[in-house]
C-alpha cells in the first residue's frame, strides 16, 4: 500500500526497488545471526525471566 501511494506522489520506482532489497537484506542479515529467535514468546501468567513487559 504504501508502494502504491509513493508511485501516486511520483517517487522513482528504481528508488522504491532499491528500498525493497534493502529492507530484504536486512531481515536476513538479522534473522540469520547466530542465536536468533525467528518466532514469538508470550507468557500467559506470571513472572518469566529474560522478557519484558510491554
Amino acid at each position: 500500500m504504501i508502494v502504491a501511494l509513493l508511485a501516486v506522489l511520483g517517487v522513482d520506482l528504481l528508488a522504491l526497488a532499491g528500498l525493497r532489497v534493502a529492507r530484504c537484506a536486512r531481515r536476513r542479515r538479522v534473522t540469520h545471526r547466530p542465536g536468533a529467535f525467528v518466532g514469538a514468546a508470550r507468557a500467559v501468567e506470571g513472572e518469566t525471566h529474560g522478557l519484558n513487559r510491554r
